[in-house]
């Protein structure tokens, strides 16, 4: 069975791009069949990175079953997750907001909470190899950020070059 990897309704960049990197590590660096979805059509700087990078825009989707694995990336709001979440089997939980309440898991899940935002950062390296600033989506989410929006993106974890 695919894991399914999603974040919250109206995708922004974070929950357009982690997604894509999660499913990215669980598929080919752990060997878990994965696929990123979206709950909605991603907002203009996140639809700007897939087409710059040249990108298929994930499937997107309205709800999940009791049948459904899942990986959350991005939100732990249940109000901004499928109606159907606390029936899936919600595996792990990925998140740099409060934690709000409210979700159910079937068995113990995986909880990363890092202080920090844009943890698409964070979903890049966590296998502890320098995957993020070579991926098309870290790249683009990098320009995006930082040449459209001239904002800083903090670096958690700095990678000596």
């Amino acid at each position: 069975m695919t894991t399914l990897v999603f974040g919250h309704k109206s995708p922004d960049t974070d929950s357009t791009g982690s997604p894509i990197i999660w499913a990215w590590y669980l598929s080919d660096i752990t060997g878990t069949p994965a696929r990123a979805v979206l709950l909605g059509e991603p907002n203009t700087e996140a639809a700007f990175v897939l087409k710059h990078w040249d990108l298929p825009k994930p499937e997107i989707i309205k709800d999940v079953s009791a049948t459904d694995t899942c990986w959350i990336v991005d939100t732990n709001n249940p109000a901004e997750l499928p109606p159907s979440i606390n029936d899936a089997n919600v595996v792990g939980i990925i998140d740099h907001h409060l934690l709000v309440g409210g979700l159910k898991t079937k068995f113990p899940d995986q909880h990363h909470h890092p202080p920090f935002g844009l943890h698409r950062h964070h979903l890049a390296r966590s296998d502890g190899r320098r995957a993020g600033p070579r991926t098309p989506w870290h790249q683009g989410c990098h320009a995006v950020v930082h040449h459209l929006r001239h904002v800083a993106i903090p670096q958690p974890h700095h990678d000596p070059a």
